[in-house]
């Protein structure tokens, strides 16, 4: 194998590039293999140009989620009062520095949930409809329960007390 094709497949191993690009390299640094791959580098070819698109394109998807919790927003009220009205992206930092107290944290959204606070997600899409469908649901829920715990009437939901 002559000199110049160990060059090239050498080249092709190093910077992931076809045999064309490789040779092309090569021929514009005169042989120089760390030229060569300089080269490449500099043309977004081989694997330099898939991990710049990589990079680019999760560092694109984590701009858009970022943006699109800023534009989402968590609101708690009660009537026609609200208490809170705070991004998504606050609510899960919120969230996080809370993890170890998460017993309390739940504590509280019940305690809110049964005094008749009612919580909500509204953005710009229509993602929210299922979330604010799911989150009226368990509102409902708690109302019902603490209408039965008032009215001193056992939850029958064994078929036993009948």
């Amino acid at each position: 194998m002559s000199e110049k094709l160990k060059q090239i497949d050498e080249l092709r191993k190093r910077a992931s590039v076809s045999y064309s690009d490789a040779k092309e390299a090569l021929e514009e640094c005169n042989g120089d293999m760390l030229d060569a791959l300089v080269y490449l580098e500099k043309n977004n070819k081989g694997q330099y140009a898939k991990t710049a698109n990589q990079k680019s394109g999760f560092l694109d998807k984590l701009n858009e989620l970022f943006r699109k919790g800023s534009n989402t927003r968590f609101i708690m009220h009660k009537q026609e009062k609200i208490i809170l009205n705070i991004s998504i992206n606050i609510a899960v930092l919120i969230t996080l520095i809370t993890l170890p107290f998460i017993q309390i944290t739940a504590l509280g959204l019940l305690i809110a949930l049964f005094t008749g606070h009612r919580f909500k997600v509204q953005g710009c899409s229509n993602d929210t409809d299922n979330i604010n469908h799911a989150l009226e649901r368990v509102s409902n829920a708690a109302d019902e329960i603490k209408e039965r715990f008032a009215s001193g009437k056992p939850e029958n939901t064994d078929g036993l007390n009948k």
